[in-house]
C-alpha cells in the first residue's frame, strides 16, 4: 500500500481561493482493484456558488452511500472510487481491474467474483451492450451478494465513478432472448436472480425473460428479475435495497412478468415497466410471503417502495380467471408499502374475477386463519388513467384484497388521481375496490376519484373531488395538467411524504419529497401573478404524479 498527494479534477476548495485541494489517498494493489481520488472539497463548498455545486452534492451523496468518503483532520473531505470489477462487451483477455482490462461478458465477471478472484471489490461496473446470461433457458445472471451493480458506462477511463457515466441505461441491456429468434419459448426463464442482499442495481434495461412454466414457485416467477428468499424469518429474507433507473420490457411469467419474488424486500426509483405480462398475477411486479402451509407466518417487517416510476401496457390474467394486479400484485406481506409519484397507464387485467391495476391483500387459508398483515399501505401523488378491467365486475384501479388485512392495516390514498379507467363500461365506480365493500375502509384524501354522476364518495377522508382532471392530452396519454385544472393547488402539503429514497441526492431524507415524477419539477411551486397584484396565496401541491410549475401564468 502506498500513499501520495494528488489534485482534484474539480475546483473543490472553498472560500473562493480558486486552488485545487490536495488529498491524501491510498491505492490497493491486491485483488485487481484499486482506490483513486475523484474529488476533494471543504464542507462550505455546498453553500457557495462556485463550480458545479450539483456535481459536488452528487459526489458527496454517492460517496457516502458507497462508503468512499473520508474526513481529514483539516476538515476536508476526499471522495475515493471504490474497488470495482469492470465489464465491456466484446473485450478479450481482461481481468476486470479497470476499463483498460475489462471482462468481455457480464457472466464471466460474475463467475470470477464467485470464484473469489475479486476479494477486495464491492462494485460491478458494466458498459453499454447487450449481455445474455448463457445459452440455456435455465441460465441467468445471479448478482453477487453484497455487490452494487451499475450499468450505463461507455467504458472510458474517465468513468471512475457512477457520477461520471457517459452511457445510457437504455443501451445497457440484460436480455433473455438467448436464441435470437422470434417467439419466447427459447428465452431464458429468468434474466436476473438475487438470493441474499444486493445494495444497489442501477442503470439497466432488463428484457425478454420468459418464466412461462407453471411449475410454481420459482420457474413460473419473475421473467425479468427474481428476488428469492428462503423463508419468512430475517435470515431467509432476500433484498434489493435500491433499484435506480432500470427498465423492464417484454418479460413474461406466470406471476410477476417483470419482477417476481418471495420473502423479499425492494425499494426503487426512476424505473419503468412496459409490456410485461403475467399469465396469473402481477403483470409488472408480484411479491408474496405465503409459502407452503408448513412455513411459519412472516415475522420480519419489510419495505416495498415504488417511487417515481412508470407502469404502462402491462397485462395480467391471460390464463387465470382471478388474476390480480395488471401492474403490481402484493400478497400476504408484513411490512410497509409505499407507491409514490408514479404513473399507471393502459394496464389491463383480464379474467372474469380479475382485479386491480395494483392489488394488495391476502389470499388463501393461512390468511383467513390469522395471517399477518401489511403495517402501512400508502399511495401518494399517483396518477391512474386508461387502465382496463375486461370484466365489468372487476376493479380497474386499486384493489384491496380480503382477509385480516382490512381490519388492521392503515390504507390511504393521498394527492392522487384515478380517472378514465374502465371495465366493461367506460366509467366504473370501482376505481378503488375490494370484496364486501371493504374499499369503504380506505382513507382517501385530497384526491380526484371518478365516480358515476350523482354518486357520493364512499371513502373516509377530506378534500376529495370528482371532476375531470383536464390532462394535457389524454389521447396521447400525457397526464400533465393544463392551467385551470381542478387538480392544481388542491392537494395537501401535509400529505407529502418524507424524501426517504433521497430523490435529489442531498442526503436529507427527512425533508418533504422535493420533486414530482419528472424529477425536475418542484413538488410545491409558487404561483405566478401579474406585477402589482396582491401576493399569491401560499403554494399548495397538485394532485397526481405531475406538478405544474408557476401554477398561474402572468399576462
Amino acid at each position: 500500500m502506498g500513499f501520495g498527494c494528488v489534485a482534484s479534477a474539480f475546483d473543490m476548495a472553498g472560500g473562493g481561493s480558486g486552488n485545487l485541494a490536495p488529498c491524501v489517498f491510498s491505492r490497493l494493489t491486491s485483488g485487481g482493484g484499486g482506490y483513486s481520488v475523484i474529488g476533494c472539497f471543504w464542507p462550505n463548498d455546498f453553500y457557495n456558488n462556485r463550480g458545479s455545486i450539483l456535481m459536488k452534492r452528487k459526489m458527496f451523496a454517492h460517496a457516502a452511500k458507497r462508503g468512499a468518503l473520508t474526513l481529514f483532520a483539516a476538515g476536508m473531505y476526499c471522495v475515493a472510487a471504490q474497488a470495482q470489477v469492470h465489464v465491456k462487451k466484446g473485450a478479450v483477455g481482461g481481468n476486470g481491474a479497470d476499463w483498460l482490462t475489462p471482462y468481455g461478458e457480464m457472466s464471466t465477471a460474475i463467475d470470477a467474483i464467485a470464484a473469489n478472484l475479486h476479494t477486495g471489490e464491492t462494485e460491478l461496473y458494466v458498459a453499454e451492450g447487450t449481455y445474455y446470461p448463457g445459452t440455456l433457458t435455465t441460465d441467468f445472471f445471479q448478482l453477487p451478494n453484497g455487490y452494487s451493480v451499475y450499468g450505463g458506462f461507455l467504458g472510458q477511463t474517465s468513468e471512475t465513478a457512477p457520477e461520471f457515466r457517459l452511457g445510457s441505461s437504455a443501451n445497457t441491456i440484460l436480455s433473455g432472448d438467448i436464441d435470437n429468434t422470434p417467439g419466447t419459448s427459447g428465452n431464458s426463464a429468468h434474466v436476473v436472480l438475487i438470493v441474499g442482499s444486493v445494495p444497489l442495481l442501477d442503470g439497466f434495461t432488463i428484457r425478454d425473460g420468459f418464466a412461462g412454466g407453471h411449475s410454481f414457485p420459482l420457474s413460473g416467477t419473475g421473467g425479468g428479475l427474481v428476488i428469492w428468499g428462503t423463508g419468512p424469518t430475517a435470515a431467509g429474507v432476500s433484498s434489493l435495497d435500491m433499484m435506480v433507473d432500470c427498465h423492464f420490457r417484454d418479460n413474461t411469467a406466470l406471476r410477476g412478468g417483470g419482477i417476481g419474488g418471495q420473502f423479499a424486500s425492494m425499494n426503487m426509483k426512476f424505473c419503468s415497466f412496459h409490456r410485461n405480462l403475467a399469465k396469473d398475477s402481477g403483470g409488472a411486479i408480484w411479491f408474496d410471503e405465503f409459502g407452503p402451509e408448513s412455513f411459519p407466518l412472516p415475522t420480519t417487517t419489510k419495505t416495498m417502495s415504488f417511487f417515481n416510476s412508470n407502469f404502462t401496457n402491462n397485462v395480467a390474467g391471460t390464463e387465470s380467471a382471478n388474476g390480480r394486479g395488471s401492474a403490481i400484485s402484493l400478497t400476504n406481506l408484513k411490512g410497509i408499502v409505499h407507491v409514490y409519484n408514479s404513473r399507471f397507464v393502459d394496464n389491463v387485467i383480464l379474467g372474469q374475477d380479475g382485479a386491480g391495476t395494483v392489488s394488495i391483500g391476502h389470499q388463501g387459508s393461512k390468511a383467513a386463519t390469522g395471517g399477518t398483515t401489511a403495517n402501512d399501505v400508502l399511495f401518494g401523488h399517483c396518477s391512474f388513467a386508461a387502465n382496463q378491467a375486461v370484466s365489468g365486475a372487476s376493479t380497474p384501479g386499486i384493489y384491496f384484497g380480503d382477509g385480516r388485512f382490512f381490519n388492521i392495516a392503515p390504507k390511504s390514498i393521498q394527492n392522487s388521481i384515478l380517472f378514465f379507467n374502465g371495465g366493461a363500461t367506460v366509467l366504473s365506480d370501482s376505481n378503488i375496490g375490494g370484496p364486501g365493500g371493504r374499499q369503504n375502509r380506505v382513507i382517501v384524501s385530497s384526491s380526484d376519484i371518478q365516480m358515476p354522476a350523482g354518486s357520493q364518495s364512499p371513502w373516509v377522508g377530506t378534500g376529495n373531488i370528482m371532476l375531470d382532471p383536464q390532462f394535457v392530452d389524454f389521447g396521447l396519454r400525457n397526464l400533465e395538467l393544463i392551467y385551470g385544472s381542478p387538480c392544481i393547488n388542491t392537494g395537501s402539503n401535509g400529505a407529502i411524504l418524507a424524501d426517504v429514497l433521497n430523490l435529489d441526492e442531498d442526503l436529507d431524507v427527512t425533508e418533504r419529497t422535493p420533486y414530482d415524477l419528472k424529477r425536475g419539477n418542484l413538488r410545491i411551486s409558487t404561483p405566478l401573478v401579474p406585477i402589482g397584484s396582491p401576493p399569491p396565496p401560499p403554494a399548495s401541491t397538485d394532485m397526481g404524479c405531475h406538478e405544474v410549475q408557476g401554477d398561474f401564468q402572468a399576462p
